[in-house]
């Protein structure tokens, strides 16, 4: 294999790899996102009462119906804790793994251009905005994990303490959806989607 093949072929391979890292982003960021938000809308909206509160309520009522309540009460709080930390964990456990992929291709990409720096004009075009659209979309992936991590935060107040000032401090995800919204039209554009094919075929 001569000097001048290897670069070409290469430079094929990264702009499909890493354009297939961004489909992949750009495909499972509106259902992590949704992920998110549920898991914040729940906690935010959560009545939970604490043993004293519901106690208090209950004081008057026979002892048996008081029991019953109290034990309907702590089944409900145990039923939504247990949906709110398994959907916690699901979408910790894909923002990891894409986190990890992507910041393993950004990686792939630094090396390849470091070391390759005859392309063709348009290819280095291409491929240097495809690094522009993988920093962004690193950047929500980044801004989601650490929505997620506060809603776990919250969570563990208001489950396991009985605080409910976290929940209500959870930040509202208008701006990041935007985000989102606006980079996934990008890479589902058929501009975008043309030109790499045009690049890719050169």
């Amino acid at each position: 294999m001569t000097k001048l093949e290897y670069p070409e072929n290469e430079r094929e391979r990264a702009l499909e790899n890493v354009d297939k890292m961004l489909f992949r982003i750009a495909s499972e960021l509106p259902t992590l996102l949704g992920g998110v938000c549920s898991a914040s809308n729940a906690l935010k909206d959560t009545k939970r009462c604490n043993f004293s509160s519901l106690s208090a309520v209950t004081s008057e009522l026979p002892p048996s119906i008081a029991t019953e309540l109290r034990i309907a009460n702590e089944v409900a709080d145990s039923k939504q804790f247990f949906l709110c930390t398994k959907g916690i964990a699901d979408a910790s456990d894909r923002l990891t793994t894409l986190m990890a992929e992507a910041k393993q291709t950004r990686r792939k990409l630094d090396q390849f251009l470091a070391i390759n720096t005859a392309a063709a004009e348009q290819q280095q075009q291409q491929l240097q905005r495809s690094c522009i659209y993988l920093d962004q979309a690193q950047g929500l992936l980044f801004a989601l994990d650490l929505e997620l991590h506060e809603i776990k935060l919250a969570a563990s107040a208001l489950y396991l303490h009985g605080q409910k000032a976290g929940a209500a401090q959870l930040r509202e995800t208008e701006g990041l959806k935007g985000a989102v919204a606006r980079l996934v039209a990008i890479l589902s554009s058929k501009h975008y989607t043309s030109t790499l094919a045009t690049v890719v075929s050169q």
